[in-house]
């Protein structure tokens, strides 16, 4: 495994080619870049900003016809602040959401992003259907 690069500071695609860039022409070898959650369309896991981030499929087959990869990282949890976010949904036709102790209410925990998060519950059986699913979508 060669050389990779990552910043959760990548604020739009121009940084990370800009980024990139550099390590070629400093001649330093790189095999991959990683991107952060500021790839995401307000902050939601399977999601790609359209505006900072357009171009982010393209770049990444450009990527891989010089024989690097970019890697994009997924968050532990789903986004809870959008109406109708189609992967909650999914888990909770599952029944594959984390519930508070002795309660069939969704746990809802804050987390550093602008958005209240809710937690896959790992151990449910059913629960790689919605993570299956939104990796297809955001790779489509």
């Amino acid at each position: 495994m060669g050389w990779h690069s990552s910043s959760n500071a990548y604020t739009s695609l121009t940084d990370v080619t800009d980024n990139v860039n550099a390590y070629f022409t400093n001649k330093i070898p790189l095999e991959g870049v990683w991107l952060d959650i500021p790839y995401m369309a307000e902050d939601g896991d399977f999601s790609v900003n359209s505006t900072t981030f357009s171009g982010l499929k393209d770049y990444a087959n450009n990527l891989k016809l010089r024989n690097q990869k970019m890697m994009v990282i997924l968050t532990p949890g789903l986004q809870n602040s959008v109406e109708g976010n189609t992967y909650i949904s999914m888990a909770k036709s599952a029944n594959a959401l984390l519930n508070k102790m002795n309660s069939t209410e969704m746990y809802n925990a804050p987390t550093p992003y602008s958005n209240d998060t809710v937690f896959l519950d790992w151990f449910n059986k059913d629960v790689n259907g919605t993570w299956w699913t939104g990796i297809k979508n955001l790779y489509d």
